[in-house]
Order: structure tokens, then C-alpha cells, then sequence
């Protein structure tokens, strides 16, 4: 590109130098020519200013001596033939390679031409002088293309670095790395360029990020299905494998759906017989390990506007929690509360030190892969509710939920 604008610009000052220079060049030899005549008119007018009439040879060249004459004229009688001078025998008479003026002599008193001056000078002389005219305005049109040369490249460097940054940019994203956006160059389509180039590099991160919260999501979610499925095909329990194979791609559908802001509508649900799905499907896994799971739900729960996919899996996560740090019963109560109900999981276990309790709900925190609650709070807020560590201790969890409005 740097060589391309460098060219484009010497290119177009060469040219205008040829276009230019060219008809210069010819007026400078028609000047020279011009001042040339001029001049030999000029010393035609001096030496007949030195004649007197009649023309005689003698007084010709007693005039022609004087300080002050003119040098190299000719003078011509009414015939033409020469009287005095170095110019041809005939006023008529041709000199090659010369420029050749002739002025009249006239008698003051009758006004009649009595006689010529001829000069003369030679071109070669004038040419030599044109052609140092044209030396000189070479050497300036040598002196204006390096300056051309010089600004050419001065401004390839200046337009070729933000492109160059914009290229560098573009690799970095495409390498995985960030693409920081660079200062504004003053050219809009560059700056355009670039802006269309931070756009896409956030939108690549945020996807990137979408990409890789599904793949340690559904990762995590996997885990308790996929052991269903495989205790299920290892009994022979062909209806509990199906059961689990049909949650297993539920998982991966709204795991996925949750990554790409792809989740159903919430939808008015009784909570009830949600929490007793999640209940039963988590009482095997707490009995295998000599467990209890309590579950309470209280009478008259109020409906609550939520996604259930997305309400069991963020309970499955709490309980899940409890099943691999708690210890001792573990109580999954469902109750009311003012404006809505609570949700409420809490185990005999040693509970979450208290250094710890801030920091329960940040990926990659604490015990295990640090997704789960984490996870499990983004589907929650998804549904406009909150789930909180209301007593460390006890790892005591409650999923607060609003009541939905009233048709």
C-alpha cells in the first residue's frame, strides 16, 4: 500500500511536471528568441542613429569607431549591395545559422529609404541560452519530485499505520486476544473501519463468553442425569434410563438456551408440585449416602410467575451443593412469605466459614468447579427472583420469589 500511494503521488507530480514543463519549455525558447530580436533591433536603431545621409563608406566606419557605436552592423545602399560591415555582399543574401534583423534607412528630410542596417547573431547562441534555462528548470523539476517523493512517503507512512494497527487489531482477535481500540485517526473510513472492528470484537468476546459459561454450565448439569442414566442402563431399569436421557437433553437445550438469551417465556406456575419433582429426583442420590431428605410444603402457596426448567435447575443445584459439602438431614422447606414465597435449603453439615460467605455465589470460588451457585443465582435473576446465603452456619440458601400478578 506504501508503495502504491508513493507512486499515485510521484505518478501525478511527474505528470504535472511533463504537462507543464513541455509548453514552459517551448515559450522559454520563444522568449529567448524574441528577446534576441528585440536586442538586434535595438543595436539596428543605435548604429543608424550614428549615420548620416548621404551614405558614404568612409564616414560609416569613422562612425562605426566611435566609443559609444554599436559592433558587428552592416550597412546596405538603396540597392542593397554592402557599403560597410562583416554581413553578406547582398542585403538579400542568406546566413545560415544566424538570426538576422534589417532596418531601413530613411532621409529625414524626404522621407525616402536611402539604405539598411543589417545584424546579426547567431542561434547557436541563443539556443545555448534556452538550454540553460532548461537545465535550470530540469534541476527544479528534479528538486520538486524528490520533495513529492519525500511528502508522498511521509503521508503513505501516516495513512498505511492505522491500517497496519487496524491489521495488528484484526490478528490479535483473531488469535483469541483482545482487539483494543485504538485512537481516531481523522480519516472517517478508517475510523468507520474501526469502529465496525471493536463491534465485532466485543460482540466475538461476549460470544466466546456465552460459549464457554454453556460449556462449564452444561458441564456441571450434566453430571447428576448422566448418572441417573448410567445407574438406570445398569439395572436394566430401561424407563428410568429414557427418563434420564429425555433430562439430559432438556439440560443441554436450556443450558444452551440460557447462553445465547434464548430462554422460554416465564409462564404463572404452582410451585408445589415443582419443588416435589425436584424432591423426588434428588431423594435416591441423598439415601445412597445414608442421608436424609426432608421436604415441607406448606398449604396455599401462591402461584409464581417463573420458567420451571429454569426454577429446577437452579434448585437441583442448591440441593446438589448440600449433597457433596453438607452433612446430616438436609431440608428443603417451601413456604410463604410477605409478597411471595421462599424457597429454603439447609443441612447439619459444618456450614460456610464466614471469611467465605461473599464470595459462595462467584465462579471458580471455593470447593469443586465453583459454577454451580453461581449458575444457579443467573437462572434465578432470570425469573426476577433472588437466591441468597441467608445463614452461613447452617448453609442455610433461600430462593425468594415474587407472586405473580393477579389476572
Amino acid at each position: 500500500m506504501k508503495r502504491r500511494i508513493t507512486r499515485a503521488i510521484v505518478g501525478v507530480t511527474a505528470m504535472v511536471v511533463v504537462v507543464l514543463g513541455v509548453p514552459l519549455a517551448i515559450l522559454v525558447q520563444h522568449s529567448y528568441e524574441s528577446r534576441a530580436v528585440v536586442e538586434l533591433q535595438r543595436t539596428a536603431a543605435e548604429a543608424i542613429a550614428e549615420l548620416t545621409v548621404p551614405l558614404r563608406a568612409g564616414e560609416i566606419a569613422a562612425a562605426a569607431r566611435e566609443p559609444d557605436a554599436p559592433q558587428g552592423f552592416s550597412v546596405y545602399d538603396e540597392g542593397g549591395a554592402r557599403l560597410f560591415g562583416p554581413g553578406p555582399a547582398h542585403v538579400d543574401a542568406t546566413e545560415p545559422g544566424r538570426l538576422v534583423v534589417v532596418s531601413p534607412i530613411t532621409d529625414r528630410a524626404t522621407e525616402r529609404v536611402v539604405g539598411s542596417v543589417l545584424v546579426s547573431r547567431p542561434t547557436d547562441a541563443i539556443a545555448a541560452e534556452a538550454r540553460r534555462a532548461w537545465g535550470l528548470m530540469s534541476l527544479a523539476s528534479l528538486a520538486g519530485l524528490a520533495l513529492a517523493l519525500a511528502v508522498a512517503r511521509r503521508e503513505a507512512d501516516q495513512l498505511a499505520a492505522p491500517i497496519t494497527a487496524l491489521v495488528a487489531r484484526a490478528e490479535r482477535l483473531g488469535a483469541g486476544g483482545e482487539a483494543a481500540v485504538g485512537p481516531a485517526t481523522g480519516i472517517v473510513e478508517l475510523d468507520t473501519l474501526a469502529g465496525a472492528l471493536t463491534v465485532s470484537a466485543r460482540r466475538l468476546a461476549e460470544l466466546v463468553v456465552r460459549e464457554r459459561e454453556f460449556s462449564a454450565n452444561a458441564s456441571h448439569q450434566l453430571r447428576t442425569p448422566l448418572a441417573g442414566l448410567k445407574a438406570g442402563l445398569e439395572r436394566g431399569d430401561l424407563a428410568t434410563a429414557t427418563a434420564e436421557a429425555d433430562r439430559l437433553s432438556a439440560t443441554v437445550d436450556h443450558m444452551l438456551a440460557l447462553a445465547r438469551d434464548g430462554l422460554p417465556s416465564a409462564e404463572d406456575v404452582d410451585v408445589g408440585p415443582l419443588v416435589a419433582v425436584v424432591a423426588d429426583r434428588w431423594t435416591p442420590a441423598f439415601r445412597g449416602q445414608g442421608r436424609e431428605l426432608r421436604t415441607t410444603i406448606g398449604a396455599g402457596l401462591p402461584r409464581i410467575r417463573v420458567r420451571p426448567a429454569s426454577f429446577e435447575q437452579a434448585l437441583g443445584v442448591v440441593l446438589d451443593n448440600a449433597l457433596h459439602h453438607g452433612a446430616g438431614t438436609t431440608r428443603l422447606t417451601a413456604r410463604t412469605a410477605s409478597g411471595g414465597l421462599v424457597v429454603q435449603i439447609d443441612d447439619d453439615g459444618p456450614g460456610i466459614p464466614r471469611h467465605r460467605a461473599g464470595a459462595v455465589f462467584d465462579r471458580h470460588e471455593g470447593v469443586g468447579t465453583g459454577i454451580g451457585l453461581a449458575l444457579a443465582r443467573t437462572l434465578v435473576e432470570a425469573d426476577g427472583g433472588r437466591l441468597i446465603l441467608a445463614d452461613p452456619d447452617h448453609a442455610e440458601f433461600r430462593i425468594v420469589l415474587a407472586a405473580a400478578p393477579l389476572s
